[in-house]
């Protein structure tokens, strides 16, 4: 939550983020893709930019995104995410073969990843941090 915030203050605007999820206890499962920026992390975001609310009100939309979070995790850990199976779709198209669905906008959109929370973690790597998904020019 607190990179929504960031990149709200630092940018003024919300972007499609990628988390990752492993789906390992399905065979060759890999990973499925969290969506991190939701409709209930941007009311708390837009909560925490507000003076007038309170308090108590933030602290309460903040548990609200963080459980819509875990719940979307989980989701996505039981193989009930969205991203993995479009990409399916997108390479079960015949050579030449187009379809509306995948010349929407707003799917461009969503899977243009502006941010990543995905951790890069080894154990040649003493630290924490997080690759670049794009690289853009500010």
């Amino acid at each position: 939550m607190a990179i929504q915030l960031g990149y709200y203050r630092y940018k003024g605007k919300f972007r499609a983020t990628y988390e990752s999820a492993q789906v390992k206890k399905f065979t060759a499962g890999r990973t499925e893709v969290v969506r991190s920026c939701s409709a209930d992390s941007a009311a708390w975001v837009l909560s925490m930019q507000d003076p007038k609310v309170s308090a108590q009100e933030k602290a309460d939309k903040l548990r609200k995104a963080a459980n819509s979070h875990v719940a979307y995790m989980n989701q996505a850990v039981d193989g009930l995410g969205c991203d993995r199976l479009i990409l399916g779709l997108k390479f079960a198209r015949l050579p030449g073969e187009t379809h509306p669905f995948f010349d929407d906008k707003n799917l461009a959109e969503s899977s243009h990843w502006y941010l990543s929370t995905s951790q890069i973690s080894s154990e040649y790597y003493d630290g924490y941090g997080w690759g670049e998904v794009i690289v853009v020019i500010f």
